[in-house]
């Protein structure tokens, strides 16, 4: 593993577009140098909260919709 430690590298490196793309797509390799580190540990950062936030969201759908039955079950009973 080659590790890019400076700015020079990764300017060299992202000028190849096509390099950086065909090490992407073959490879499953994202490269960042200093430059884009953090934005790319943020992007992931929120990838994951998202994802967190998803499955919270289908728990409350799910509650919800046991709350409707139920309340459906209180008024057919009330009009009896």
């Amino acid at each position: 593993m080659k590790v890019l430690n400076d700015q020079t590298g990764e300017r060299n490196l992202i000028r190849r577009a096509s390099l950086v793309e065909t090490v992407r797509r073959d490879y499953s390799v994202t490269i960042v140098g200093p430059s884009t580190l953090s934005a790319f540990i943020n992007s992931l950062q929120m990838g994951f909260r998202t994802l967190a936030i998803q499955g919270r969201s289908s728990e409350v759908w799910k509650l919800l919709g046991a709350v409707k039955t139920q309340f459906g079950n209180l008024v057919m009973r009330l009009r009896a």
